[in-house]
Protein backbone atom coordinates (compact mmCIF):
# COMPACT_ATOMS: atom_id res chain seq x y z
CA UNK A 1 0.00 0.00 0.00
CA UNK A 2 1.20 3.21 -1.07
CA UNK A 3 0.03 7.01 -0.69
CA UNK A 4 0.02 10.15 -2.15
CA UNK A 5 2.48 8.47 -5.18
CA UNK A 6 1.02 11.06 -7.90
CA UNK A 7 0.98 14.49 -5.92
CA UNK A 8 2.02 16.92 -8.29
CA UNK A 9 1.98 21.27 -7.76
CA UNK A 10 1.18 23.44 -10.36
CA UNK A 11 3.76 26.23 -9.42
CA UNK A 12 6.80 24.21 -8.13
CA UNK A 13 9.16 27.33 -7.77
CA UNK A 14 9.28 29.35 -4.17
CA UNK A 15 6.45 29.08 -2.39
CA UNK A 16 3.59 26.50 -2.89
CA UNK A 17 1.20 28.14 -1.11
CA UNK A 18 -0.06 29.41 2.65
CA UNK A 19 -1.70 27.97 5.46
CA UNK A 20 -3.05 29.70 8.34
CA UNK A 21 -3.56 27.90 11.58
CA UNK A 22 -6.44 28.30 13.53
CA UNK A 23 -8.17 26.29 16.57
CA UNK A 24 -5.30 26.58 18.92
CA UNK A 25 -3.03 25.96 15.89
CA UNK A 26 -4.27 22.24 15.26
CA UNK A 27 -6.51 23.32 12.22
CA UNK A 28 -5.42 25.19 8.97
CA UNK A 29 -7.63 26.69 6.98
CA UNK A 30 -6.56 26.81 3.59
CA UNK A 31 -9.93 28.67 1.89
CA UNK A 32 -13.17 29.94 4.08
CA UNK A 33 -14.73 27.49 5.68
CA UNK A 34 -12.33 24.38 4.23
CA UNK A 35 -10.21 23.50 7.13
CA UNK A 36 -7.93 20.59 7.69
CA UNK A 37 -6.25 19.42 11.35
CA UNK A 38 -2.61 19.35 10.24
CA UNK A 39 -1.53 16.26 12.04
CA UNK A 40 2.04 14.28 11.62
CA UNK A 41 1.04 11.56 14.45
CA UNK A 42 -2.09 10.73 11.43
CA UNK A 43 -0.25 8.28 9.15
CA UNK A 44 -3.63 8.75 6.92
CA UNK A 45 -5.42 11.86 4.75
CA UNK A 46 -9.25 12.13 5.71
CA UNK A 47 -11.47 14.07 4.07
CA UNK A 48 -15.28 14.77 5.15
CA UNK A 49 -17.99 14.50 2.51
CA UNK A 50 -18.90 17.94 2.90
CA UNK A 51 -15.41 19.22 2.67
CA UNK A 52 -15.61 16.50 -0.84
CA UNK A 53 -18.83 18.91 -2.23
CA UNK A 54 -17.23 22.14 -1.15
CA UNK A 55 -13.48 21.37 -3.58
CA UNK A 56 -16.25 20.28 -6.09
CA UNK A 57 -18.04 23.75 -6.04
CA UNK A 58 -14.77 25.12 -6.55
CA UNK A 59 -14.25 23.54 -9.19
CA UNK A 60 -11.42 21.29 -7.87
CA UNK A 61 -10.89 17.54 -9.06
CA UNK A 62 -12.57 14.99 -7.43
CA UNK A 63 -12.22 11.11 -8.19
CA UNK A 64 -13.07 8.26 -6.04
CA UNK A 65 -11.41 4.90 -6.55
CA UNK A 66 -11.11 1.33 -4.77
CA UNK A 67 -7.99 1.20 -3.18
CA UNK A 68 -7.19 -0.55 0.26
CA UNK A 69 -6.22 1.93 2.63
CA UNK A 70 -4.68 1.47 6.57
CA UNK A 71 -3.27 3.69 9.23
CA UNK A 72 -3.96 5.81 11.96
CA UNK A 73 -6.43 8.45 11.93
CA UNK A 74 -6.18 11.89 13.61
CA UNK A 75 -8.38 10.22 16.34
CA UNK A 76 -5.47 8.42 16.45
CA UNK A 77 -7.30 4.78 15.86
CA UNK A 78 -6.35 2.42 13.44
CA UNK A 79 -8.54 2.70 9.66
CA UNK A 80 -9.05 0.37 7.31
CA UNK A 81 -10.80 1.04 4.41
CA UNK A 82 -11.38 0.16 0.77
CA UNK A 83 -12.06 3.70 -0.96
CA UNK A 84 -9.38 6.65 -1.43
CA UNK A 85 -10.78 9.74 -3.14
CA UNK A 86 -7.44 11.61 -5.15
CA UNK A 87 -8.06 15.49 -5.36
CA UNK A 88 -7.33 18.86 -6.08
CA UNK A 89 -6.23 20.96 -3.01
CA UNK A 90 -5.95 24.93 -4.04
CA UNK A 91 -3.22 27.04 -2.16
CA UNK A 92 -3.06 30.84 -1.69
CA UNK A 93 -0.10 33.15 -1.41
CA UNK A 94 -2.35 35.35 2.09
CA UNK A 95 -1.08 38.43 3.52
CA UNK A 96 -2.28 39.70 6.89
CA UNK A 97 -4.18 42.53 8.46
CA UNK A 98 -4.62 43.79 11.63
CA UNK A 99 -7.59 45.04 13.07
CA UNK A 100 -6.05 48.46 14.86
CA UNK A 101 -8.26 48.51 18.02
CA UNK A 102 -9.02 44.79 18.55
CA UNK A 103 -5.81 43.32 17.21
CA UNK A 104 -7.99 40.42 15.39
CA UNK A 105 -5.70 39.45 12.08
CA UNK A 106 -7.22 38.66 8.69
CA UNK A 107 -5.70 36.59 6.90
CA UNK A 108 -6.81 37.83 2.87
CA UNK A 109 -5.60 36.45 -0.57
CA UNK A 110 -6.22 37.51 -4.12
CA UNK A 111 -7.65 34.99 -6.29
CA UNK A 112 -4.70 35.76 -8.43
CA UNK A 113 -2.25 34.12 -6.55
CA UNK A 114 -3.65 30.47 -6.50
CA UNK A 115 -1.87 27.26 -6.98
CA UNK A 116 -3.07 23.95 -7.01
CA UNK A 117 -1.73 20.56 -5.39
CA UNK A 118 -2.89 17.88 -7.49
CA UNK A 119 -3.43 14.17 -6.51
CA UNK A 120 -3.57 13.88 -3.33
CA UNK A 121 -4.94 11.16 -1.93
CA UNK A 122 -7.84 10.94 1.34
CA UNK A 123 -9.39 7.91 2.87
CA UNK A 124 -13.33 8.61 3.72
CA UNK A 125 -13.20 10.79 7.38
CA UNK A 126 -14.90 8.89 9.93
CA UNK A 127 -14.14 11.80 12.72
CA UNK A 128 -16.53 14.26 11.57
CA UNK A 129 -13.50 16.72 10.34
CA UNK A 130 -10.41 16.60 7.28
CA UNK A 131 -7.27 15.97 8.08
CA UNK A 132 -3.83 16.20 6.79
CA UNK A 133 -1.54 13.85 7.41
CA UNK A 134 2.09 12.99 7.58
CA UNK A 135 1.46 10.97 4.27
CA UNK A 136 1.15 14.62 2.96
CA UNK A 137 2.58 16.97 4.92
CA UNK A 138 6.33 14.49 4.23
CA UNK A 139 5.87 15.61 1.02
CA UNK A 140 7.02 19.13 1.31
CA UNK A 141 9.58 21.09 3.37
CA UNK A 142 7.21 23.07 6.14
CA UNK A 143 8.00 26.26 7.34
CA UNK A 144 6.44 27.82 10.44
CA UNK A 145 6.21 31.56 10.36
CA UNK A 146 5.61 32.08 14.02
CA UNK A 147 5.14 36.02 14.38
CA UNK A 148 1.97 35.11 11.36
CA UNK A 149 0.57 32.46 12.56
CA UNK A 150 1.01 30.61 9.26
CA UNK A 151 2.72 27.51 7.99
CA UNK A 152 4.43 27.87 4.41
CA UNK A 153 5.11 24.80 1.97
CA UNK A 154 7.94 24.77 -0.07
CA UNK A 155 9.74 22.35 -2.56
CA UNK A 156 13.48 23.60 -1.50
CA UNK A 157 14.55 25.27 1.50
CA UNK A 158 14.62 29.11 1.23
CA UNK A 159 17.17 31.32 2.02
CA UNK A 160 18.14 31.99 6.01
CA UNK A 161 17.71 28.91 7.85
CA UNK A 162 19.89 27.00 9.56
CA UNK A 163 20.30 23.61 10.61
CA UNK A 164 19.55 23.06 14.36
CA UNK A 165 18.75 18.82 14.76
CA UNK A 166 18.55 15.82 13.32
CA UNK A 167 14.98 14.13 12.59
CA UNK A 168 14.66 10.74 12.29
CA UNK A 169 11.82 8.19 11.33
CA UNK A 170 11.42 4.58 12.34
CA UNK A 171 12.41 2.10 11.03
CA UNK A 172 10.55 -0.91 13.05
CA UNK A 173 8.60 -3.46 11.22
CA UNK A 174 5.32 -2.57 13.03
CA UNK A 175 5.80 1.49 11.35
CA UNK A 176 6.40 0.40 8.03
CA UNK A 177 3.08 -1.01 7.39
CA UNK A 178 1.53 2.97 7.96
CA UNK A 179 1.05 5.09 4.89
CA UNK A 180 3.35 7.81 6.52
CA UNK A 181 6.18 7.54 8.56
CA UNK A 182 6.80 8.31 12.03
CA UNK A 183 9.05 11.01 12.41
CA UNK A 184 11.05 11.86 15.69
CA UNK A 185 13.57 14.33 17.70
CA UNK A 186 16.26 13.52 20.45
CA UNK A 187 15.85 16.29 23.52
CA UNK A 188 18.11 15.71 26.64
CA UNK A 189 15.66 15.74 29.52
CA UNK A 190 17.64 16.63 32.85
CA UNK A 191 20.79 15.15 31.50
CA UNK A 192 18.99 12.26 29.93
CA UNK A 193 18.79 11.50 26.41
CA UNK A 194 15.11 10.77 24.93
CA UNK A 195 13.34 10.15 21.54
CA UNK A 196 10.50 12.31 21.25
CA UNK A 197 7.72 12.07 18.27
CA UNK A 198 6.77 14.55 16.37
CA UNK A 199 2.93 15.46 16.49
CA UNK A 200 1.18 18.59 15.68
CA UNK A 201 -1.58 16.90 16.93
CA UNK A 202 -0.98 18.13 20.33
CA UNK A 203 -3.17 21.13 21.94
CA UNK A 204 -1.33 23.93 23.97
CA UNK A 205 1.64 21.73 25.26
CA UNK A 206 5.61 22.32 23.76
CA UNK A 207 5.81 18.76 25.30
CA UNK A 208 4.07 15.95 26.43
CA UNK A 209 5.66 12.97 28.98
CA UNK A 210 4.40 9.60 30.63
CA UNK A 211 3.52 10.76 34.14
CA UNK A 212 6.18 7.40 34.65
CA UNK A 213 9.02 9.97 33.77
CA UNK A 214 7.89 12.50 37.01
CA UNK A 215 10.62 14.26 38.81
CA UNK A 216 10.78 13.51 42.31
CA UNK A 217 10.18 16.81 42.77
CA UNK A 218 6.61 17.02 41.01
CA UNK A 219 4.86 17.30 43.90
CA UNK A 220 4.12 21.09 43.67
CA UNK A 221 3.05 20.79 40.00
CA UNK A 222 -0.26 22.41 39.09
CA UNK A 223 -3.39 20.09 37.88
CA UNK A 224 -4.14 20.61 34.02
CA UNK A 225 -6.41 19.39 31.83
CA UNK A 226 -4.99 18.13 28.02
CA UNK A 227 -8.17 18.37 26.02
CA UNK A 228 -7.75 16.41 22.04
CA UNK A 229 -10.37 16.02 19.41
CA UNK A 230 -11.46 12.93 21.22
CA UNK A 231 -11.35 13.49 24.90
CA UNK A 232 -9.65 15.25 27.41
CA UNK A 233 -7.29 13.61 30.00
CA UNK A 234 -5.78 14.72 34.02
CA UNK A 235 -2.38 15.99 33.50
CA UNK A 236 0.53 17.66 35.65
CA UNK A 237 2.19 20.56 34.00
CA UNK A 238 5.72 21.95 34.78
CA UNK A 239 6.26 25.24 33.46
CA UNK A 240 10.11 25.17 33.97
CA UNK A 241 11.41 21.60 32.46
CA UNK A 242 15.04 22.02 31.57
CA UNK A 243 15.28 20.02 27.96
CA UNK A 244 18.27 20.46 25.42
CA UNK A 245 17.43 20.05 21.65
CA UNK A 246 21.02 20.19 19.53
CA UNK A 247 23.56 22.72 20.83
CA UNK A 248 20.21 24.76 22.72
CA UNK A 249 19.12 24.42 26.07
CA UNK A 250 16.20 26.31 28.03
CA UNK A 251 12.86 25.60 30.53
CA UNK A 252 10.03 23.98 28.23
CA UNK A 253 6.17 23.96 29.61
CA UNK A 254 5.92 19.85 29.89
CA UNK A 255 2.59 18.42 30.00
CA UNK A 256 2.76 14.51 32.18
CA UNK A 257 -0.26 12.85 30.87
CA UNK A 258 -1.59 9.39 29.13
CA UNK A 259 -3.44 8.98 26.08
CA UNK A 260 -2.80 5.31 24.48
CA UNK A 261 -0.49 7.17 22.08
CA UNK A 262 3.34 7.98 21.90
CA UNK A 263 4.64 8.21 25.55
CA UNK A 264 6.88 10.73 24.81
CA UNK A 265 6.23 13.76 22.31
CA UNK A 266 6.77 17.13 21.28
CA UNK A 267 4.75 19.76 18.96
CA UNK A 268 6.84 22.21 17.06
CA UNK A 269 3.93 24.79 16.63
CA UNK A 270 3.98 24.98 20.45
CA UNK A 271 7.87 24.39 21.27
CA UNK A 272 9.56 26.91 18.46
CA UNK A 273 8.49 30.31 19.49
CA UNK A 274 10.30 31.20 16.24
CA UNK A 275 10.50 30.53 12.85
CA UNK A 276 11.33 27.26 12.09
CA UNK A 277 11.33 24.90 8.89
CA UNK A 278 11.03 20.91 9.20
CA UNK A 279 12.49 18.97 5.80
CA UNK A 280 11.20 15.52 6.69
CA UNK A 281 12.15 14.04 4.06
CA UNK A 282 15.48 15.28 4.42
CA UNK A 283 15.50 14.69 8.05
CA UNK A 284 16.39 17.73 9.41
CA UNK A 285 14.95 20.80 11.48
CA UNK A 286 15.85 24.45 10.92
CA UNK A 287 15.46 27.79 12.38
CA UNK A 288 15.97 30.89 11.04
CA UNK A 289 18.20 33.08 11.99
CA UNK A 290 17.62 35.28 14.84
CA UNK A 291 17.13 38.96 14.85
CA UNK A 292 17.58 41.33 17.71
CA UNK A 293 13.57 41.89 17.86
CA UNK A 294 10.85 42.22 21.02
CA UNK A 295 9.96 38.81 21.84
CA UNK A 296 5.75 38.81 21.14
CA UNK A 297 2.99 36.49 21.36
CA UNK A 298 2.11 35.63 17.61
CA UNK A 299 -1.42 37.19 16.45
CA UNK A 300 -4.34 34.02 15.92
CA UNK A 301 -6.50 34.48 12.38
CA UNK A 302 -9.81 35.12 12.82
CA UNK A 303 -10.64 34.92 9.81
CA UNK A 304 -9.30 33.98 5.74
CA UNK A 305 -10.70 36.27 2.79
CA UNK A 306 -10.42 35.69 -0.72
CA UNK A 307 -10.83 38.85 -2.86
CA UNK A 308 -10.74 38.98 -6.31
Amino acid sequence: MSSQNDLRVELTQGEIGVLPLVDQKVMVEIVPGLRFKFDTGSDISTITEADLERLREMGMSVEKKFYPVMGRDGDGKTRICFDRYTVSIPLYDYHFVADSVSGAVRAVAHKATRNVVEGVDFAPSQTGYSVLGIDFIQKFKVAYDYMNGVLRLYNDIPDGYEPFNRLYYSRSLADALWLGRRYYMDMRVNGEMMNFFCDTGIRVAMVKMSPESLPKSSAGFPVDTIVTMVESYPALKNDSEWMEIGSRGGNVIVYYYDNDEERFAFNPLNLFEQDCMIDFAGGEVYLRRYFDVPRQTPPLVSSVEIVD
